[in-house]
């Protein structure tokens, strides 16, 4: 069984080479080439320095004049003055002794200006991230290093392998769905470890994730959408070279965002069978089906709410704008705009796989625990 997984694993990390069309990754002169004309020659050139800030007034019309000394690049240390609006928005003004990002440009005359970019956080997301992970390890002992070291991975084949096949052109659909099966097979048995329970949960997990991608599929066809619903897509879209299809996008999405909560069901699901059959081994495969889908049944809809809620955080400033309705547009008018009709259906095809999770790897578990079908098919599942 273990053989088959990784001859199968080793076949579909060669077919993401070829899988790939040439046209895809082939750097073209004239789409990703930059052109030199008089307009680029003359643009400024921006450097990103940090900055602290030193004393702050505030003028009449609420901008701030403050004084900051430069805590990179080359001038260091040096003290200069940069006015700031916050546009009256009391979160996002500046405070004394906070560190700033500072834009330097300079344009071909060697004339430098200084913009503020934003506040330097950086520091504080590390020390969130070590944080996070000390109470991993705190929590799940040293199996958690497990889940970081899945998490890890599962980021690393995102920013290495899916975004930049869909920027290259690629289908964004079909790379996102050989992403996250890549993922699955990475990460489970690193979190898990390997077993037959773990073997089990991933084959379940790919079941339902081609279910998933086929239940995507046909409700986004259904319902007319076309992934322009999200004004950071319509902005990917018209600001790039327009290859890159809003559609897959939109479908892709649905595929990772529901892939962790398929995992979680599948694995949780195929240890709870396996558990039933070592507490009891006199019971039947309708019995351990029977009680293992129970238990499956309640944790399926405690996730889909975590799934449904996920979807609706994501999305929670389109759900104001259809209580707050500042236009006076009649409520079906909105609930049909593809911005809102984007998260019913997104909510709708991750939950649909994972209901769908559930029985699947119950009815593989149960198989595989029942004394007969052991007896009968024990030299294939071996």
């Amino acid at each position: 069984m273990k053989k088959f997984f990784f001859v199968l694993f080793i076949i579909l990390l060669l077919s993401v080479k070829f899988i790939i069309p040439a046209s895809a990754v082939t750097n073209s002169p004239s789409s990703t080439q930059p052109s030199t004309t008089n307009s680029s020659a003359s643009a400024p050139t921006i450097t990103y320095l940090t900055a602290l800030i030193q004393t702050i007034s505030t003028e009449k019309n609420g901008t701030q004049d403050m004084t900051v000394r430069l805590l990179s690049g080359p001038d260091k240390g040096k003290k200069l003055k940069v006015n700031y609006d916050p546009q009256h928005v009391a979160d996002l003004s500046m405070q004394t002794g906070e560190t700033i990002i500072l834009n330097k440009e300079t344009d071909s005359s060697g004339h430098v200006q200084y913009y503020v970019n934003d506040k330097y956080r950086l520091p504080q997301i590390i020390i969130a991230i070590i944080a996070f992970f000390i109470l991993i390890i705190a929590i799940a002992g040293w199996k958690g290093l497990g889940s970081i070291f899945g998490l890890i991975i599962s980021l690393a084949v995102i920013f290495s392998y899916i975004i930049p096949q869909i920027i290259a052109g690629a289908d964004a659909l079909t790379v996102s769905m050989i992403g996250s099966v890549i993922i699955l097979f990475l990460t489970t048995y690193v979190a898990h470890g390997i077993s037959r329970q773990t073997t089990i949960a991933l084959f379940s997990t790919l079941v339902s994730l081609l279910i998933t991608y086929l239940i995507a599929i046909w409700v986004v066809q259904f319902t007319l959408l076309n992934g322009y619903g999200n004004s950071d897509a319509t902005d990917l879209h018209f600001g790039t070279t327009s290859i890159i299809s809003l559609k897959g996008i939109l479908l892709g999405g649905i595929i990772i965002s529901t892939l962790g909560a398929l995992n979680d069901v599948t694995v949780t699901q195929a240890h709870t069978v396996f558990e039933l059959a070592n507490q009891n081994s006199n019971l039947t495969f309708k019995q351990l089906f029977a009680r293992g889908f129970m238990i499956g049944r309640e944790h399926a809809i405690s996730i889909i709410n975590t799934l449904v809620l996920a979807f609706a955080g994501s999305g929670l400033a389109i759900l104001i704008f259809f209580l707050f309705n500042p236009q006076q547009w009649p409520y079906w008018v909105i609930i049909n705009s593809e911005s809102f009709s984007e998260e019913i259906i997104k909510a709708i095809g991750g939950t649909a796989g994972l209901l769908l999770a559930v029985p699947i790897v119950t009815l593989l578990a149960a198989a595989f625990c029942d004394p007969k079908v052991k007896q009968m098919f024990g030299k294939i599942l071996k």
